[in-house]
């Protein structure tokens, strides 16, 4: 592995934080170029992005903290602030990120919705970032193999693991093809986000299983059964939605977005 990548005197550049750092840029720069997709001005964009990285770090680190070590960090409360020594869970970054930019968009009276669709391109990009920084790191491997796609992970016993870091990756790609086909075959606002959180969480769940995390719901890790219940808030959401911000054909078959999904 490669958590290392290049060292120039007192600057180190770890594989790990450059692909959580190529992510970061990817978002910022994809919600730009679709800036008019939602109505704002393409500078205006950088505050959302903002606050989607910042309030994700912060929710992806609190999950990890309360979840896999609470006492540890209740008796070392100062490791809480310690990024440097790992601990972030997408999952966590996920809802706390959508719950506040939601808060934002709210405020500046921007779609919610249509801006939720263009997220559902960006996440998987900087996920899929993200992973392979796992990947080159070395760490969040799955089980041991012997398959022949079996990858070593060096000062662990077995000798090749699951790179479940990749089945990720290519989940990831995967689920950005899939809202990038379905975006101009929308029938709401909304149906991309949806499909990206089922989607992934389907995936997630299964890959979970090749994973080393720890079991802490009697057969099922923390992340599957956030999986699950993600999986039944989507579900539920989509007839809601569908009836709230469907797009109504025009007599020449084009689609329009109802009006009140401007403000929603």
């Amino acid at each position: 592995m490669y958590p290392v990548l290049l060292e120039l005197g007192p600057v180190t550049v770890h594989s790990y934080g450059l692909m959580i750092a190529l992510g970061f840029v990817a978002v910022i720069l994809g919600l730009r170029r679709r800036a008019h997709e939602i109505g704002v001005e393409p500078n205006d964009t950088l505050d959302i992005s903002l606050l989607a990285i910042v309030f994700g770090m912060i929710g992806a680190r609190l999950y990890y903290v309360f979840i896999y070590d609470f006492s540890h960090y209740v008796q070392n409360p100062l490791d809480v602030f310690a990024f440097n020594q790992g601990g972030l869970v997408f999952h966590g970054g996920l809802i706390l990120g959508t719950l506040a930019v939601i808060i934002y968009l709210r405020i500046k009276k921007v779609s919610i919705v249509e801006t939720a669709d263009i997220a559902a391109l960006l996440i998987p990009v900087a996920y899929a970032f993200g992973r392979l920084g796992c990947f080159l790191n070395g760490c969040c491997h799955g089980i041991a193999t012997e398959s022949f796609w079996g990858v070593s992970f060096g000062e662990f016993t077995a000798s090749t693991y699951h790179p479940t870091q990749l089945y990720l990756v290519a989940l990831a790609i995967g689920i950005y093809g899939f809202i990038l086909w379905q975006r101009p075959r929308r029938t709401f606002g909304g149906q991309g986000f949806l499909s990206y959180i089922i989607i992934y969480s389907v995936g997630r769940f299964l890959i979970e299983f090749l994973r080393t995390n720890p079991e802490v719901f009697g057969v099922f890790t923390a992340a599957q059964i956030t999986s699950v219940i993600l999986i039944c808030i989507a579900c539920g959401l989509m007839p809601l939605m569908r009836r709230r911000f469907g797009y109504e054909e025009e007599d020449d078959g084009s689609e329009n977005v109802e009006e009140e999904s401007t403000t929603a």
